[in-house]
């Protein structure tokens, strides 16, 4: 799941510059160390700015972020909003991707990917969630991020729980 945090992270960032990937799938998930794990996102061969939609005053508008009680189905029509909601869809293929140890996407049309033998079952939920048919019900990064953090953190408190450790004697 490290893996997948870290891909997020990144793709995250990109939606806050304003970058589509375009392209995103395991195969362009480079890992640059294992101890600690590192990965960094490459194929970049489609990526391409996205014209932030400006607002009366001209500043630049805030990517949709559909947890917004400001922000309307509307406007998750901008190309901005679209841009990263593409790419959101595309990380929930590319983690089924990681937790399948590589597998090659075989879907059918109107099928969702099976669920990875050793995916816990909320990660699969929230990949299923990276794939709603509307752009406008998928996460944003910013989301996905905040909820792969939570499960890590609560996993690192089971772990030293499991073992009598602590925080702090760690």
């Amino acid at each position: 799941m490290v893996l997948c945090e870290q891909v997020c992270a990144a793709m995250r960032a990109l939606a806050v510059e304003g970058v589509k990937h375009g392209n995103l799938a395991a195969s362009s998930v480079l890992v640059h160390s294992t101890q600690p794990w590192i990965v960094k996102v490459a194929g970049f061969e489609l990526a391409e700015p996205v014209d932030l939609d400006r607002s009366d005053s001209g500043q630049t508008a805030v990517l949709c972020s559909i947890s917004s009680p400001t922000v309307g189905g509307a406007e998750c029509g901008s190309r901005a909003c679209e841009a990263e909601k593409g790419d959101v869809k595309a990380f929930g293929v590319t983690m089924w991707q990681i937790m399948s140890n590589g597998a090659q996407v075989q879907a059918v049309a109107g099928q969702e990917l099976p669920r990875p033998a050793s995916c816990p079952a909320a990660l699969y939920q929230l990949m299923q969630h990276c794939w709603a048919p509307a752009p406008a019900d998928r996460p944003t990064f910013s989301q996905l991020s905040r909820q792969l953090q939570r499960w890590r953190t609560e996993y690192s408190k089971q772990v030293l729980s499991k073992h009598g450790l602590s925080r702090r004697n760690a």
